[in-house]
């Protein structure tokens, strides 16, 4: 990575600490414990998410898996988990698991709703691996600031009324902010990167053999053959 495009990752990186950090320093004093070890876990399973990241990647690229196969096989294998998981909370427990308080729900209705986020779930993997497929494990990692941006307005917007946890907060603010500022940076960094990769391209195209094509940070140009690119 380029000096830019690092120091984007990194102010990601910080701005979602940052935002994790808000989040825990309000939660009530009985669920701290149980957060820290939620905060364990996540810093397990980001690891995991990271290394999905990098493999799924060069499975595509370099083993020349379509996205489309990949996604798929995925999605099939995290389905049937999940339709035995659910599947032995139903036998065990029954529909009413999934009610809202003492509401009346039925085996039909519960089937109806996860045929559904199976649906949207497949969806979203599908554009998830052709996105990865086209951009890159680091660039698609750092979509995932924009993800963290998405769920903090809507949170406040649409669960505050609900969860006092899911309202503003200054510390979660600032996270958002810093994550942000590292997408701004990130993208500033990858817009210089193409644009140097296509003057090093131009290069290519110097017509006479004893042309020699000079690459600077603003222009490249061909000398000795007097032809400007």
């Amino acid at each position: 990575l380029e000096p830019v495009r690092l120091a984007g990752v990194l102010l990601v990186s910080a701005g979602t600490l940052l935002s994790a950090r808000g989040a825990y320093s309000e939660a009530p004093t009985a669920e701290a414990g149980w957060l820290a070890v939620g905060c364990a876990a996540l810093v397990g399973g980001t690891a995991l998410h990271a290394g999905m990241f990098v493999f799924s990647e060069r499975a595509m690229r370099l083993g020349g898996l379509h996205p489309f196969l990949l996604s798929s096989g995925m999605g099939a294998a995290e389905t049937a988990a999940l339709a035995a998981w659910n599947g032995a909370l139903l036998s065990r427990h029954g529909p009413q698991l999934y009610a809202p308080h003492d509401g009346e729900v039925e085996t039909g209705t519960v089937a109806l709703l996860y045929a559904g986020l199976t649906l949207v779930n497949a969806m979203h993997a599908l554009v998830f691996f052709e996105l990865l497929d086209r951009i890159g494990a680091v660039s698609s990692a750092v979509m995932k600031g924009v993800q963290l941006v998405l769920v903090f307005a809507f949170s406040v917007l649409f669960f505050c009324r609900y969860q006092a946890s899911q309202c503003f907060s200054w510390p979660k603010a600032i996270g958002v902010a810093t994550v942000v500022a590292g997408l701004l940076t990130y993208a500033a960094g990858a817009r210089d990167s193409r644009r140097q990769a296509e003057r090093q391209r131009r290069c290519i195209y110097c017509e006479a053999p004893s042309t020699e094509c000079v690459c600077t940070s603003t222009e490249s140009t061909c000398i000795l053959g007097a032809r400007g690119v």
